[in-house]
């Protein structure tokens, strides 16, 4: 914000000035009325007041317009460092990007575009979203429909008053998996007792729906909003008393205060299935990320290196002889993962090298790497043998 010269001359400047008042801790807290600092000023001699006043300034840096800062200066006479200082003050920095606009989740996920959910998801977070409080996310296989998931959890960590519960159906376990068991682990998930679960009864359908109005009552007892994200519960995978339970979900939902408090996101399921009107429903169909897509993915992970690199150096590990098809998409989750470990550890590394040539080092560490899972591997052998070698030397 401003210089620690700078700093140092505000203060002399200003222990000056208010010296010569009755009350200095008074003319301090006249100065800046409009802020809480003055509740936070101690009696003291003046250089120990305005020490206090301009760190408390500081520390709230930007927070404020005009800076708290720049309060004090109104006291003190026109001199070239004072102009500087008005300067430097006038020259804020960009805000920080739009977390919701990331391509590297808060997880460290690589998080390609997908554009539309990132609009469905921002739009459920809004009043306007109770006429519409279900998505459902499909496409063809491996393309990152539960990859929604890292995104929704990245999205509630950004907004205090939602809460993400992720629950995946596990191909193993699907037919043993019935509604009572998907009932109990999103009550549990919410963090709600379990033991007024609705007991059996004879008509399986009147029991779905006591549990989809268990689930929600839960949901409606807290300030919280919950979005219930449904994972894989698809096909064959899934029991029909299970598909009713979502069904009996979605359609419940629609009332009263669950509107504004719950939704519900599925992921991989069909559609064709809800008994509620569509226009009540969004949808997205994922498909596969093109080049350019990827490529801004890459420009986001080299930004973060610490030493001067160019992105388009890391460029032909990621799009080069890509698989087509079903395996495309997966290959470049793991290419990318694999970029980002590397930029980040080669730099810790090297940190202690300073002499040491990051670029070339990065480069070689990222040649040829093998495709799938033995990728990881490979990198990390690499990455040891670095380590070893760096610290022999």
């Amino acid at each position: 914000m401003i210089s620690d010269v700078q700093k140092e001359y505000l203060i002399e400047e200003l222990v000056k000035r208010i010296s010569l008042e009755n009350s200095p801790r008074q003319t301090l807290a006249t100065l800046l009325a409009a802020t809480s600092v003055p509740q936070s000023l101690t009696q003291g001699m003046p250089r120990e007041l305005v020490m206090s006043a301009v760190q408390l300034c500081l520390k709230d840096g930007w927070g404020h317009s005009p800076p708290w800062i720049s309060l004090l200066l109104v006291v003190l006479p026109e001199t070239d460092t004072l102009v500087e200082i008005r300067a430097s003050l006038s020259a804020r920095p960009p805000l920080p990007p739009d977390p919701m606009n990331a391509t590297i989740l808060s997880t460290g996920a690589p998080f390609v575009n997908r554009s539309e959910l990132r609009r469905h998801v921002r739009r459920l977070a809004t009043e306007a979203a109770r006429a519409q409080p279900i998505l459902v996310v499909n496409g063809g296989p491996k393309l990152g429909k539960s990859y929604s998931a890292a995104f929704l959890d990245h999205f509630s960590q950004q907004e205090d008053a939602i809460v993400t519960h992720h629950l995946q159906l596990d191909p193993d376990t699907a037919q043993d998996t019935g509604p009572e068991e998907v009932a109990r682990d999103l009550v549990w998930k919410m963090g709600r007792s379990v033991d007024g679960m609705p007991r059996p009864q004879t008509n399986k359908k009147r029991y779905v729906q006591d549990l989809a109005n268990w689930v929600l009552n839960e949901a409606a007892r807290s300030d919280t909003r919950h979005w219930f994200v449904m994972d894989n519960f698809q096909g064959d995978l899934l029991r029909a008393d299970t598909r009713d339970l979502l069904v009996a979900l979605s359609s419940n939902l629609l009332t009263g205060v669950y509107t504004s408090r719950c939704r519900l996101i599925l992921l991989g399921f069909d559609r064709s299935t809800l008994t509620v009107d569509s226009a009540r429903v969004e949808a997205e169909e994922v498909e596969a990320a093109d080049d350019a897509e990827i490529e801004a993915c890459i420009g986001e992970i080299m930004r973060r290196v610490p030493r001067a690199f160019g992105h388009h150096l890391a460029r032909p590990c990621i799009l080069e002889d890509l698989p087509n098809g079903q395996e495309r998409m997966s290959e470049v989750n793991l290419r990318l993962r694999a970029l980002l470990k590397a930029v980040q550890q080669v730099h810790c590394i090297l940190d202690p090298f300073p002499a040491l040539q990051y670029e070339p080092v990065l480069l070689k560490i990222l040649e040829n790497l093998p495709d799938g899972k033995e990728r990881e591997i490979e990198l990390d052998r690499r990455l040891k043998d670095l380590a070893d070698t760096v610290g022999e030397a």
